[in-house]
Formats: C-alpha cells, structure tokens, sequence
C-alpha cells in the first residue's frame, strides 16, 4: 500500500532521518502512480467522444455508398479500426477503476455453468474443427457481475479459439474445492514457444512480437490483464495453472456462494 507511512522516530536522529527519505519517496511513488491512474481514465473518457462521433460518420458512409464499391470497403476498413480502438479504451477505462479500487460491481447471484456453457457453444463459430472437452459441475452459485464475469469467461474462450491450431482441441471444467469455484480452460497451441509466463498478464503484451496489429488473430494486449483485475475485484484471482510446449491451462477461481 503507497498510502503506507513508517511511523516516525525522534529517539534516534539517524533513525528519524532515514524514516523522513523513506517516506518522502513513497510519497513520491504514490503521487506518480494517482497521476498515472488519472491519465488512463481521463485519456479513455476524452477518447470515447470523437470515437463514437467517427463510427456514427463510418457507418453512415457504409450505408450511403454503392455495394460492395471501393469506398464502401473502405468504409468498413477503418470502421473495424474504429471499433478496435473502442474496445482498447473501454479496457483502458476499467483497468483504470481497478488501479484505483473503484471498479463498480452490480453483483448478483449468477449460475456460473450456464455462464460458461453459454461461451463454450461460440467455440463452433469461432474454431471451426475444434474439439471440446466439457466437465462442468451443475448447482455451482457465485456473487458476481454478470457483465464483467461473462467478459472474462468469453476472453478465456475466445483465446483459447485464437491461439489454438488447425483441428485442435479445448478443455473446459469448472469445480467447487472449499470455500471457491475453479474453472479450468485448456487447449493445444502451437504459439508457446516464445511465450514468456512471468509477462502474460502485463498490458499490451503479445506472445509473438513478429506478430503485426494487421494479423486479426491478434488483440490488444490487454485482455489477460483485465481479465485478472475483474477475478481479483470479485475476491478471486486468474493465472497460468500449466503451461508445456504445446499446450497452456489457465484457471479462474471466484468465491463460492452457499444454497
């Protein structure tokens, strides 16, 4: 905690010295790191105005130009990187709320299989020929918001999908082990062998940096971490529970709620 101050001393000149440096620098790191929270929210609401302004203009060129004409393809090019950009900011602005520890939840009680069975039948759309693995335990009850929970399960799924290999294969299970629920994503890749794990979760990172914005198999960087802070937010927690040459487990634990 920045907030934190060593209690000061006046028995030991040397002793008090030394508590005023250190909490003159922690009070500079937590100056720093406010101001750093701050500029991501900021930047993400000023962002959000002429963002919406650009797609609202896009899309009525899509509608007003020919079919399938050279502008109209255009059109659709740059609403995609609007929409990108979008989502970038929406992330930016809830990790910012995370940062500072004021991400709203509207919590409820949420049947978590549904949840996931709900993302695991997107799997036929988005990895035709892949084979999936099911072990979902049924009765399992959590406190949550159903928004951010649906988001962080379909980013699990979703990268399972995107970084995955022709004809592969996902393994999804969800069980209760004491006081919390665990739910398990598997699947096969081909994409690990330059992976660093320490850094799976620090924004903006990419497995492969060879890997352009242009390839569509690749995101922003930020999901993993946003994924981490809405698990954490809820008294839970997202990281690597296996990861081998061809193939990464992640698992998410969230607090259990009684019948």
């Amino acid at each position: 905690g920045l907030d934190q101050r060593v209690p000061e001393t006046q028995t030991d000149r040397e002793f008090a010295e030394l508590t005023e440096v250190i909490n003159g620098m922690l009070e500079r790191l937590e100056k720093s790191y406010d101001q750093a929270v701050r500029f991501s929210a900021d930047a993400a609401h000023e962002l959000n105005t002429p963002l919406t302004v650009l797609q609202g203009e896009l899309e009525q060129g899509i509608v007003s130009s020919d079919d399938d004409s050279e502008d109209q393809r255009r059109y659709n090019a740059l609403l995609e990187e609007v929409q990108h950009l979008k989502s970038i900011t929406r992330k930016l602005l809830i990790l910012s709320r995370a940062d500072a520890g004021q991400l709203p939840l509207d919590l409820a009680r949420l049947g978590f299989g549904r949840l996931i069975e709900a993302a695991v039948e997107d799997i036929d759309v988005l990895g035709p020929g892949i084979t999936v693995n099911c072990e979902i335990a049924s009765g399992v009850t959590i406190q949550a918001d159903e928004e951010l929970i649906v988001h962080t399960v379909q980013n699990l799924v979703h990268d399972a999908c995107k970084y995955n290999q022709p004809e592969g294969w996902i393994s999804v299970g969800l069980e209760t082990r004491d006081e919390e629920v665990r739910m398990t994503i598997s699947n096969g890749s081909e994409r690990l062998r330059n992976l660093i794990p320490k850094k799976l979760f620090e924004r903006f990172y990419r497995g492969d940096a060879s890997r352009s914005r242009s390839d569509k198999a690749v995101g922003s960087g930020l999901g993993l971490s946003l994924s981490r802070e809405i698990a954490r937010a809820h008294g839970g927690d997202l990281d690597v529970q296996a990861i081998g040459e061809d193939q990464i487990t992640f698992c998410l634990s969230l607090p259990i709620v009684g019948s």
